[in-house]
């Protein structure tokens, strides 16, 4: 612990993740379409889309997960991430798989704005069964606005636990992208 810094600061922090989070949890170490592999054939082993979901939502675990065990990353729902939808944001980012979340300061005028009040959309990742596969994809982004509720869309918390924060991450402290070796010692 840093000096001044006691237990009681160190607390895990459960939220959002951010959209780098999100998207290395649904990676799962590939660089694929899906964690499983590219095109619509090997996505139906793992979401529920347009395609396959027979028009309705679908209870979790009735596909299979990824290689770390998370279900549901591809299709089903779609996933709020704690990012304003900026459509330039990866090209400005300084480090594309920054822990940070993108605010609405870094996004400016870029953030897409839909809401009658003029805030920012949020992130939306991971497709829906009211979707084509395409938009399944583990790097396909959309922006929506947080309040609008409906059948397509829903989270998953994101626990960061107490740790080292490196120089990307904002958000906590330990969040959830892995650290070099040199960063660990």
């Amino acid at each position: 612990m840093d000096d001044g810094e006691d237990e009681s600061t160190r607390r895990p922090l459960i939220r959002l993740p951010c959209e780098a989070e999100w998207e290395y949890a649904c990676r799962a170490g590939t660089d694929t379409d899906s964690a499983n592999g590219d095109g619509e054939a090997v996505l139906t082993e793992m979401g529920w889309y347009s395609g396959n979901a027979g028009n309705t939502i679908h209870p979790v675990r009735t596909k299979k997960p990824n290689s770390w065990g998370l279900y549901h990353m591809h299709g089903n729902v779609w996933e709020w991430c704690e990012d304003v939808y900026d459509p330039k944001a990866y090209a400005k980012r300084e480090h594309p798989w920054s822990t940070k979340a993108w605010s609405e300061i870094n996004a400016g005028s870029d953030a897409k704005r839909e809401s009658y009040d003029g805030k920012p959309d949020r992130v939306l990742r991971g497709g829906s069964w009211v979707f084509p596969a395409e938009w399944c994809r583990a790097a396909f982004r959309l922006g929506r606005l947080p309040g609008l509720r409906d059948w397509s869309r829903g989270f998953r918390v994101f626990l960061a636990l107490p740790g080292p924060a490196g120089p990307e991450d904002q958000s906590g402290g330990g969040a959830g992208l892995p650290q070099s070796e040199e960063a660990k010692t």
